[in-house]
């Protein structure tokens, strides 16, 4: 678990900004693995970028498989 979290910390903003493509980034409100203000700033400084919250935990797709299903429906809908 430890050499699991060590893997994914680190910075990924060269990655985030290195395409335009439209991105949806899908998060949830309760116990966030995604600082709120940071989810924020990943779709302010990435242009065609999205952010849905959903009232659910990290895995919003199990946790809110409706709302998970709409946001994702609505943002290719959008493109």
């Amino acid at each position: 678990m430890v050499d699991s979290e060590a893997l994914v910390a680190g910075d990924y903003w060269a990655d985030w900004l290195g395409s335009d493509c439209p991105a949806l980034l899908v998060v949830g409100n309760k116990q966030p693995c995604v600082d709120p203000a940071l989810a924020e700033q990943l779709c302010v400084e990435r242009s065609n970028a999205a952010l849905v919250t959903l009232d659910t935990d990290h895995f919003v797709h199990k946790g809110d498989p409706a709302g998970f299903a709409a946001a994702v429906r609505d943002f290719l809908r959008s493109r």
